[in-house]
Parts: structure tokens; sequence; C-alpha cells
């Protein structure tokens, strides 16, 4: 009886929208997908943010390091 928070709020019109590999350089094989999801059981979803992740210096301002290959999920709930 798990309910996904995503569908929930935005049906299966996107349901795909990525939390993972956006923006990357990678092999075409690998394009963007959406592996991380929230579930839900007894809640109702009134909000959900994918924070897609940034990137962080490292020891030279010029090296960048990106710090995850996955979206944040940011989600409000209510009962």
């Amino acid at each position: 009886k798990l309910k996904d928070a995503w569908l929930t709020l935005h049906g299966d019109t996107k349901p795909d929208a990525p939390t993972w590999s956006v923006g990357r350089r990678r092999d075409p094989r690998y394009e963007p997908s959406r592996l991380d999801k929230v579930a839900m059981v007894g809640l109702e979803a009134e909000m959900m943010e994918l924070m897609h992740p940034l990137c962080i210096n490292a020891t030279k301002p010029s090296d960048q390091i990106e710090w995850s290959d996955h979206s944040g999920l940011r989600c409000k709930f209510c009962v």
C-alpha cells in the first residue's frame, strides 16, 4: 500500500523526472533516470522538490568535485 509521492503530486505526466545522473557527462547508455523515490503510507504529499547536486571546491579552487550523482528529494507531508 505504498504510494509514490512524485506520482501523487504530478501524476504520470512526468514519471521519469530524473534524480540520478542529472547534468553529468557519462556513457550515453546511462541516461538520467528517477532512481530515488519517496514512499508514503498514511500521509499525503503537499510538495516535492528535486534538489540537483552541485560541485564543491577541492584543494585548489580550480578543482571541482561533484558531491553526489543523486539529487536530493525534499518533500512536505500532511496527515
